[in-house]
């Protein structure tokens, strides 16, 4: 089963009547590999759809969620994918509603009904699961809803983490130009307790404020102000794109006198990288080559889901 997942020269009907059997299995990670089975080949058989349909109950979650988006290949619509994934959308299990949002989404698009869905969901539902959901919903279909971005801007600073970055995320991804929302996204990046979140929504800002000189300037505030160490050296690496002499003047005094050992090491760590070997293809043409990058496209940011380390699971 395991190589006939990513085999596309097989006899598909062979395959299907095989993931359908496997699918009954009393093994959790037989059960799983016949459903990426019938994802990857977007198997949607009479037989495979009643299959599905009877892991709604299957004792381990993780199988649960995986049966969703192969179900909802047999979606016409989003009024059907809605209607095929309800009892998943009501589960008492958050992590379930948020999995099923998510595969309705990524099936149908931005129809009215999963539009209208999505708002349901984000304004009532009130698990930290499926608001992040919900709000990355947003972030790919968009939302015609005139009381969203307001909502947004309330969910930036919600007290689960995870929610609070969606909406950081998807705030930035629509642009943030000089006024009111670039000073509500710079108070947020300069008084959130997290530091993992003020640390990877500079990127969000670099990558998507409109202005540079208010970017310039909240990088070298970030540099000399903000508690963490990392933070400030984060801060730092953005600052050389924009102002390499502000940045190297802010380097070698940071190097000789800040307090604390990791930033020291970091600013000479910095001062090596871009200064010292400009010839040899490093330095600052390096970076401001890699921020061109940035501006241009979609903007990076972090991965979708965090770092271990620094991820929204852990205290800042």
């Amino acid at each position: 089963m395991a190589r006939l997942r990513y085999d596309e020269d097989v006899d598909h009907d062979r395959v299907a009547r095989l993931a359908v059997e496997l699918l009954g299995d009393a093994d959790t990670e037989v059960r799983q590999a016949a459903l990426d089975c019938l994802q990857l080949h977007r198997i949607a058989t009479p037989a495979a759809r009643a299959a599905l349909d009877r892991l709604f109950g299957d004792p381990d979650p993780r199988v649960r969620e995986s049966v969703l988006r192969p179900l909802a290949l047999h979606a016409e619509d989003g009024a059907r994918a809605v209607e095929l994934l309800r009892p998943a959308l009501v589960d008492a299990d958050p992590g379930l509603r948020a999995a099923a949002l998510s595969a309705v989404v990524k099936r149908t698009g931005d129809e009215r009904v999963v539009r209208d869905l999505v708002q349901e969901l984000l304004r009532n539902d009130g698990s930290p699961e499926v608001t992040a959901a919900a709000i990355n919903a947003v972030r790919e279909i968009g939302s015609d809803d005139p009381g969203t971005h307001a909502h947004l801007c309330e969910l930036a600073g919600h007290e689960d983490i995870t929610v609070r970055w969606a909406a950081l995320r998807c705030l930035a991804e629509g642009g943030i130009p000089g006024g009111p929302l670039e000073d509500f996204f710079t108070h947020r990046l300069k008084h959130d307790d997290f530091s993992w979140i003020r640390q990877y929504g500079l990127d969000l800002f670099v990558s998507h404020g409109e202005d540079d000189v208010p970017v310039r300037d909240f990088l070298l505030d970030r540099c000399r102000n903000d508690p963490s160490p990392e933070v400030q050296s984060h801060a730092l690496m953005w600052l050389w794109t924009l102002d390499p002499e502000a940045a190297r003047d802010l380097a070698f005094d940071l190097a000789r006198n800040h307090p604390d050992t990791h930033a020291r090491i970091s600013a000479v760590d910095h001062l090596l990288t871009e200064c010292g070997d400009v010839g040899g293809g490093g330095g600052p043409l390096q970076h401001q080559g890699a921020y061109k990058r940035l501006r241009r496209g979609p903007g990076p940011g972090p991965p979708k889901q965090p770092p271990p380390k620094h991820g929204p699971q852990q205290a800042g």
